[in-house]
């Protein structure tokens, strides 16, 4: 094990836990990499659990690392990484960046308002007691990108703060680990994020009218009432009247059916359909997932 580090460890003002630094750089290259890069963000920050995801333009995120249970692990990474991710803050947030510097963002700072009322909050953050995240975004050629995602039961002090601090290092080092960042170099199995993101641009449009398909979308999106009124310039009494125009039609009573029905609809389309999700719906499948 070397017995320097790199000058910039020296120039933060928080104690940096010398050690499992020096562990991740002699890492690289190997297969416990990972595992030792989570240890250091947990232990930096407080949190207790660590998902790093791959991201890249027009193809499905790729899973890379996860220290989740095995129960947590069922509950939320098949669905997400298969379909459900499309409608994740942070891969949203991904998808607007220019992709040209490394950054910290906080789950709050991104999500919608009410983000912890939708139904995708309660599938997918609630379900491994998610309530606090923060990610980094490490950028690499082409716009792919390493996201790290830190997850905890309690709100982790300077958490933030602290892996701003650290995030040069982290990024010299996973860039070091990953020459290079190639969706064709992985097992990606999900859908084509092109293909997904056209047949969601649809959904709905097979028994709504346009602009209740519109807003079918947003509400998807975790969307209140009233940004969705500003977003298209109109009343939110309005947007109350098409909500509910558009949950009787499709015969749901809550955002979180209607969630929970574009969830299976898209589960069940065929892998490269962009049309409506719900010309493919069967209510009576038995391999409906419970949400």
């Amino acid at each position: 094990m070397p017995n320097h580090l790199p000058a910039s460890l020296k120039v933060v003002d928080f104690e940096l836990p010398a050690t499992q630094i020096s562990a991740v750089i002699d890492a690289i290259g190997q297969k416990e990499f990972c595992a030792l890069l989570a240890d250091l963000c947990q232990i930096s920050s407080g949190y207790d659990r660590t998902v790093i995801t791959a991201y890249f333009p027009e193809h499905p995120p790729v899973e890379v690392y996860h220290n989740l249970s095995a129960e947590e692990s069922r509950k939320t990474m098949a669905p997400y990484f298969e379909y459900a991710y499309f409608l994740d803050p942070l891969y949203q947030y991904y998808c607007n960046t220019k992709g040209d510097q490394d950054v910290v963002v906080a789950l709050s700072n991104v999500a919608p308002d009410a983000f912890e009322e939708t139904q995708y909050y309660k599938t997918f953050y609630a379900r491994i007691s998610a309530l606090d995240e923060v990610t980094l975004f490490i950028f690499f050629a082409k716009k792919a990108c390493l996201s790290i995602s830190l997850a905890n039961q309690n709100h982790a002090t300077n958490s933030v703060e602290n892996l701003q601090k650290l995030l040069p290092i982290l990024g010299s080092v996973a860039r070091r680990h990953w020459i290079s960042l190639d969706p064709n170099s992985t097992q990606g199995t999900g859908r084509m994020a092109a293909v997904l993101k056209k047949s969601f641009e649809q959904f709905g449009t097979s028994r709504l009218s346009q602009r209740e398909s519109q807003i079918a979308q947003l509400v998807l999106q975790g969307l209140p009432t009233k940004v969705i009124s500003n977003k298209l310039d109109v009343s939110p009494e309005t947007v109350k009247v098409h909500r509910k125009n558009i949950y009787q039609k499709l015969e749901v009573a809550s955002q979180g059916e209607l969630f929970s029905m574009y969830m299976n609809a898209v589960a069940q389309m065929p892998p490269n359909s962009t049309s409506d999700p719900l010309e493919f719906l069967d209510r009576h499948s038995e391999n409906m997932i419970p949400i």
